[in-house]
């Protein structure tokens, strides 16, 4: 959908017809058409259909090369003089469903409805931070950004009023769970909780309190909504694998999905940076993939799910940041609860399975390191770091033996962050291992040393 069709829409739900003069410079000025079928796009004043096509082309930095069209300019002015008479506010759904230059458009047309004291609320779901200000830095300071996002606190509080209506009672242990397997989204919460007291067999208020407490109620419950949304993301891994019909040789989007796959939550949650997407493609993906293919692939990565009507999408891309990260979180509770056989676990090699050989050392000092891993995320660790000196003084006694099919030490307390560890001293060239056994390296310390790693 175009800036002018939004406008002019705008201007027919209100009950005003745009006068033929403005038609006629919006007919010159259109040149850019929505691909395939788009439902757009402003609830209370627009629901429309709009049907086209469009041309495929590279997205650039569009804010220093936008030009607003006399045609839209005269429709804004019109809908912003007619908002106010009839004492409306415009709302903007699913912005991230439009074009680049449309958003940018609008983005250029704000300050109009901003100093006609028009108010504007604009809904969609994007990664950057203060994006309109970024397509129009004269919005900076002229509007306020609100980022929904739930606590774990919240979503308790949310499961709380649940039990109340229903005269139910779900176990610390199983409420614990339901939120953590949630991913902090209301909705998949909710889902969660339906669909267990269906199982239950929970239909209304009860009228003795019910105590819910069978974990094996949860898992159901979990299967049952891993097979309801097991088609979705069937048709999302597909679209990924075709891409575009000018990828289909790198296959650039298909390693996308398979980073997708791999990736941490914590970093697809909060961003990924693009260095470390193309790191990891190029070390197992058998083409060669440059930083420009990567690049153009993910310029592209929205326009390639809106066009195949994939809603949510299920990723975006951040240009400014430069990363990527995930829109769609119950794509997390697939991955995780799905048991999926990836295809391309089986062609994995050796080195996916020591991710501690892959930490880097972003910044050290005296005191603190800081570290990161293409998958795992960041973690900082200080000089009198307890697990590290204690892994460090272990490997001076014995040889540890490392699981990898666990990712765990035998003989050793392992945490969630052991990697870390392990990878810091393998960085700094303090230990080695070898294979003794399809599952298990054995790993040894390289260098007599006295003092802590962390303040050499």
């Amino acid at each position: 959908m175009t800036c002018n069709e939004i406008w002019i829409e705008g201007l027919n739900l209100l009950g005003v017809q745009v006068p033929e003069e403005i038609l006629e410079k919006v007919k010159k000025d259109v040149s850019d058409e929505v691909a395939g079928k788009v439902e757009g796009g402003i609830p209370g004043l627009l629901k429309s259909d709009v049907k086209g096509t469009t041309t495929d082309s590279s997205s650039k930095e569009i804010a220093k090369t936008f030009k607003p069209s006399y045609g839209s300019s005269e429709c804004v002015k019109l809908l912003a003089k007619q908002l106010i008479a009839n004492n409306k506010r415009l709302i903007i759904e699913d912005f991230h469903y439009l074009s680049e230059e449309t958003r940018q458009e609008i983005a250029f047309h704000l300050k109009v409805l901003f100093e006609s004291n028009v108010f504007v609320l604009i809904i969609g779901i994007w990664a950057e931070q203060n994006l309109l200000a970024f397509y129009n830095g004269d919005l900076s300071g002229r509007i306020e950004e609100l980022n929904i996002s739930w606590t774990k606190e919240e979503l308790h509080s949310v499961l709380k009023k649940g039990e109340e209506a229903l005269n139910i009672s779900f176990s610390k242990e199983i409420a614990e769970d339901m939120v953590n397997s949630s991913y902090e989204n209301i909705g998949l919460l909710q889902r969660i909780a339906e669909t267990i007291c269906i199982i239950e067999g929970i239909t209304e208020r009860q009228s003795e309190i019910k105590r819910i407490n069978k974990l094996e109620s949860l898992e159901k419950a979990r299967k049952k909504i891993v097979l309801d949304i097991s088609q979705r993301y069937t048709k999302i891994k597909e679209v990924f694998e075709r891409g575009f019909r000018s990828n289909t040789e790198l296959k650039v989007y298909y390693q996308i999905y398979r980073f997708l796959t791999e990736a941490t939550d914590y970093g697809l949650i909060y961003g990924i940076q693009k260095t470390d997407v193309l790191n990891h493609i190029q070390r197992f993906s058998t083409k060669k993939i440059r930083p420009g293919d990567l690049t153009s692939a993910l310029d592209k990565i929205e326009r390639l799910q809106s066009s195949r009507s994939i809603t949510p999408l299920l990723m975006s891309y951040n240009k400014s940041l430069r990363e990527i990260s995930l829109t769609d979180r119950e794509f997390l509770f697939y991955r995780k609860y799905g048991d999926i056989e990836w295809e391309w676990l089986e062609d994995d090699d050796i080195a996916m399975n020591f991710p501690f050989t892959q930490i880097e050392i972003n910044r050290i000092d005296k005191n603190t390191a800081e570290l990161r891993h293409p998958l795992l995320g960041n973690k900082t660790i200080i000089r009198n770091d307890e697990i590290l000196n204690r892994l460090f003084k272990e490997l001076g006694l014995n040889k540890i033996k490392y699981i990898i099919s666990k990712k765990m030490l035998i003989g050793f307390d392992s945490t969630s962050d052991i990697q870390f560890y392990l990878g810091f001293l393998y960085n700094k060239d303090y230990i080695d291992y070898i294979q003794i056994d399809e599952d298990i390296i054995e790993i040894s310390k390289k260098q007599p040393q006295v003092n802590s790693p962390i303040s050499n």
